[in-house]
């Protein structure tokens, strides 16, 4: 049995917490460590503007985000290897009953309908992981930030504080990809001459 954290509805406000920035990162590692040991795939079709919790995420979010993603777009693994693999039980459903819609191909349906996730997870991608000297300096930043107010015990920045860092430098990479661009175009115009 499943019990309360395993009731869809439950699951649900989890999913709607991850919304609110104060509860984001708690509800981030309840619905992973649910969604992980959950014997079937929760649907997200039932999260109430889903789409738009999606869209509002920060990049970090939507990085802690792809954890959660992970548990619901793809089968879980079976145990036991004398069990029948979940593609071969879906033909079989699907030659005798026609096409059941299954959980996970609802999710996919519902990922792929939200404008620009696609995009936004490639460029995700492309995020360099932060070295150890970068983590340093960070650390130390949020000893400041702590000193100043603005950070928590142990000297490591709030998840409000990240978010704000976060966006400044999202804001400072559109910067320099623009300069690029022109650079670029600047270039072109003038080996063509």
């Amino acid at each position: 049995s499943e019990g309360t954290c395993g009731d869809d509805a439950f699951l649900a406000s989890l999913f709607l917490l991850l919304g609110r920035k104060r509860m984001f990162d708690h509800a981030i590692n309840l619905l992973e460590e649910i969604l992980a040991v959950r014997a079937r795939t929760f649907d997200v079709s039932c999260v109430p503007r889903f789409a738009q919790m999606v869209l509002g995420l920060s990049s970090r979010k939507l990085a802690c985000f792809c954890r959660v993603l992970a548990l619901v777009v793809f089968e879980p693994e079976r145990s036991d290897p004398n069990q029948p693999l979940p593609a071969v039980e879906l033909l079989e459903t699907y030659a005798r009953n026609g096409r059941v819609i299954s959980a996970i191909d609802r999710n996919h349906g519902v990922l792929l309908a939200i404008p620009g996730l696609l995009d936004r997870l490639v460029r995700l991608l492309a995020v360099p992981v932060l070295s150890p000297a970068t983590t340093n300096a960070l650390t130390a930043a949020g000893g400041l930030l702590q000193f100043a107010g603005g950070g928590q015990p142990g000297g490591l920045p709030t998840p409000d504080v990240l978010d704000e860092l976060e966006a400044a430098l999202e804001h400072q990479q559109e910067e320099e990809v623009e300069n690029l661009t022109a650079a670029a175009a600047a270039a072109v115009r003038g080996g063509g001459a």
